[in-house]
Parts: structure tokens; C-alpha cells; sequence
């Protein structure tokens, strides 16, 4: 009688490993899609904090305004303060004398940046 209670306990004991080692397995699957969701996620507002960047440079080629003007060298940088969500851009416009030939704007939030370059 008592050697088939310490049987029985052994038993329940596997079974107790068996479901903790699938609960652990779940849970580390779990974590590793809730992070690449994460990431997806932030690579997605850096991506549209690059397109704002390049949207403000036509809407300021469209009013005539001037985009920079380059100090040294053929380009120049504008970087813009935090947007709402909390990212940024900066665009780099390239001169071929005084006329515009490109924008490269990289958009940033968290640890993603996002590029995004338009040729005229």
C-alpha cells in the first residue's frame, strides 16, 4: 500500500514537469511574437515619421519656401523636433549648385529608423 502511494507521486511529479515544460514552451513563443509585434510596430511609425518629412519638403517646394541652405559641401540637414508620437525625422537635401537633385529623410522612433530618399 505505501509503495503505490510513492508510485503515484512520482507520477504526478512527471506530469507536473511534463505541463510545466509545455506552459514555459508557450509562454517563450508567445513572448517572442509580442516582441517581433513590437517591432514591426515601431519600424511602422518610423517609416511614416520619414514619409512626414518628405511631405514637408513638397509642401515647402510647393510654397517657394527654402529647405536649407548648404553651409559647406552640396547638402545640408534639417532635423525637426519630436513629432507627437514621440518621433522624429531629419532630412538631408542634396544641392547640385542652387538647384534640389534629392531628399533623404530617415524617420526614427525607439531603435527603428526608416529611410525613405526621393530624387528630382
Amino acid at each position: 500500500m505505501n509503495y503505490q502511494r510513492g508510485v503515484s507521486l512520482i507520477i504526478v511529479f512527471f506530469i507536473m514537469m511534463i505541463i510545466l515544460s509545455v506552459v514555459l514552451s508557450i509562454s517563450t513563443i508567445l513572448y517572442t511574437q509580442l516582441k517581433n509585434v513590437r517591432n514591426t510596430s515601431d519600424s511602422v511609425i518610423s517609416y511614416y515619421a520619414a514619409e512626414s518629412g518628405i511631405e514637408q519638403v513638397n509642401y515647402d517646394i510647393k510654397k517657394n519656401i527654402v529647405i536649407c541652405a548648404p553651409a559647406t559641401g552640396n547638402s545640408c540637414q534639417i532635423s525637426t523636433p519630436v513629432l507627437d508620437n514621440n518621433a522624429t525625422y531629419t532630412v538631408t537635401a542634396v544641392y547640385n549648385g542652387t538647384s534640389l537633385i534629392s531628399v533623404s529623410s530617415v524617420g526614427t522612433y525607439d531603435n527603428a529608423n526608416r529611410e525613405i530618399d526621393k530624387s528630382f
